[in-house]
C-alpha cells in the first residue's frame, strides 16, 4: 500500500506488511511519541527527536492528513477542478517523499517534505470548501 492509499481509503499503514514501504526502518514504531497536529503545525523541525525514522514521520503526516476535515469528494474534484494542485498532493508530494526516503535523506529534509504533503492537503480542503460553499450560494466556483 502506498501513502497515497493510505490517505484516499484511509487504511492504517501501521497494519500494512513493512515489505510494502520504500526502505522501511526495522524498527518498530512509538506511537507515544508520534508528534500532534498542533506540532505538525509549528514547525517540521520538531519531528527532529523523533528516532524511528521515516516511517514514523509518514505515518505522522498521514495521521495529521486524516485528521484535517476534508469534504468527501475532495480528490474526484481537485482532479477536475484544480489539476496542478491534485498532481502536487497525488503525485508530486508522495513521489518525493518516496525517493527521499529510499534516499536516505536527512531526516530535516523529509520532514520539510511530510509537512508541505499535510499542508498542500489543508490547503486543497480549503479550496474545496470554498467552491462548495459559492455553488451552494449561486456563485461561479
Amino acid at each position: 500500500m502506498s501513502l497515497l492509499d493510505a490517505l484516499i481509503w484511509g487504511h492504517e499503514l501501521e497494519t500494512v506488511s513493512s515489505q510494502l514501504s520504500p526502505s522501511s526502518p526495522s524498527s518498530p514504531s512509538s506511537p507515544a511519541r508520534i508528534p500532534t497536529e498542533l506540532q505538525l503545525r509549528s514547525s517540521p523541525s520538531s519531528w527532529n527527536d523523533l528516532s524511528d525514522g521515516y516511517e514514523c514521520r509518514a505515518n505522522a503526516a498521514l495521521k495529521a492528513i486524516r485528521e484535517i476535515a476534508a469534504p468527501e469528494g475532495l480528490i474526484v474534484w481537485l482532479g477536475t477542478h484544480s489539476p496542478l494542485l491534485y498532481g502536487r498532493l497525488n503525485r508530486d508530494l508522495p513521489n518525493k517523499i518516496s525517493r527521499a526516503w529510499n534516499a536516505h535523506v536527512p531526516h530535516e529534509e523529509f520532514d520539510a517534505l511530510c509537512f508541505d504533503w499535510v499542508e498542500t492537503f489543508r490547503r486543497a480542503a480549503e479550496v474545496y470548501k470554498l467552491a462548495r460553499d459559492a455553488r451552494k450560494l449561486g456563485k461561479s466556483p
